[in-house]
C-alpha cells in the first residue's frame, strides 16, 4: 500500500474540510463576535458572521466558529441549502468537535490510497460514504457515518467489488465528492490503471460525482498503464506530495 508523506496527508485533510464546507449540498454556519452561554451545545456559522451565499468569502467566520467550538466543546451544525465559500486555498481550519454536514455523500474507490481518507472524517456527523472497498467497510467504526457498499463481483486480490452489479449501483446514486486513485499518471496528465474492471467502475463514479479528487503520490508520476481512465482535465483537484509536471 502507498505510504504517504505527512504533508500529503495534511493536504488531504484540509481539502476535505474545505470541500465539505463549500459544497452546495448543505453545510454549517459561521460569523463574527457572537457570545454564547457555555451550556448551549450547538453553534452555527451564522453566529460568527458567515453569509453562506456562495459569493462572500466565509473563511474567517468558519475558522472562528470552529476555534470557539474546539475551545468550549460545542458541536457545529449545518444549515441545509447554504453554500460557504472558502476563498483562500491556503486556509487551514482545525475541526475537533462534531460537525453536521447536512447529509454530504462521499464516494470512495477501492484503492489503498483512499482508505487513508477515513481518519479525516472523524467528528463529522450526517455523512454518507459509498464505496466498493471491502477493507474500508471493515474499518468503519463511526456510528455517525452511514456506510454503503456497492456490491458486485468480489476481487480478493485488492478487496474490491467490481463488475456490472457494482456499476449499476453507482449509476443509481449521486455524490458530492469522489476521492479516487490509480496506478499511474503520465507527465501530460493521463490517468491510467492495470485493472480493466476497476477502470470501468471508476468511469461510472466520475460521472456520478459533483467534485472529483484524484489522489496521487510522486511514485505514480510518469507511469502509463494499459487502461485509460481520464485526464487531468476531467478532475477538479489533484493532491500530490510534489508539484505536478504541468505546474513547474
Amino acid at each position: 500500500s502507498t505510504q504517504f508523506p505527512n504533508k500529503l496527508e495534511v493536504a488531504i485533510g484540509e481539502l476535505i474540510d474545505k470541500m465539505l464546507l463549500a459544497d452546495d449540498g448543505g453545510k454549517v454556519n459561521i460569523a463574527t463576535g457572537a457570545t454564547f452561554s457555555h451550556n448551549v451545545r450547538d453553534i452555527f456559522y451564522s453566529d460568527f458572521g458567515a453569509v453562506g451565499d456562495g459569493v462572500k468569502d466565509d473563511s474567517e467566520a468558519i475558522r472562528a466558529a470552529h476555534e470557539y467550538a474546539n475551545r468550549y466543546g460545542h458541536d457545529v451544525c449545518g444549515e441545509a441549502g447554504k453554500t460557504y465559500r472558502i476563498g483562500d486555498i491556503s486556509t487551514s481550519i482545525t475541526v475537533k468537535t462534531n460537525t453536521d454536514w447536512c447529509g454530504a455523500t462521499i464516494l470512495l474507490d477501492a484503492s489503498s490510497t483512499t482508505r487513508r481518507i477515513l481518519r479525516y472524517l472523524d467528528h463529522r456527523r450526517d455523512l454518507r460514504i459509498i464505496t466498493n472497498n471491502l477493507r474500508l467497510l471493515q474499518e468503519a467504526r463511526d456510528p455517525a457515518i452511514q456506510f454503503y457498499g456497492t456490491g458486485g463481483a468480489y476481487n480478493p486480490s485488492n478487496h474490491a467489488f467490481v463488475g456490472p452489479a457494482a456499476e449499476a449501483y453507482v449509476r443509481g446514486i449521486s455524490a458530492d465528492l469522489l476521492f479516487f486513485s490509480s496506478q499511474g499518471i503520465t507527465e501530460e496528465g493521463e490517468i491510467t490503471d492495470v485493472s480493466e474492471e476497476e477502470t470501468s467502475l471508476r468511469r461510472v463514479m466520475l460521472s456520478r460525482a459533483k467534485r472529483r479528487i484524484f489522489l496521487c503520490d510522486s511514485s505514480k508520476i510518469g507511469i502509463r498503464r494499459v487502461f485509460t481512465l481520464c485526464t487531468r482535465h476531467d478532475v477538479d483537484e489533484i493532491i500530490c506530495d510534489i508539484p505536478l509536471p504541468w505546474e513547474t
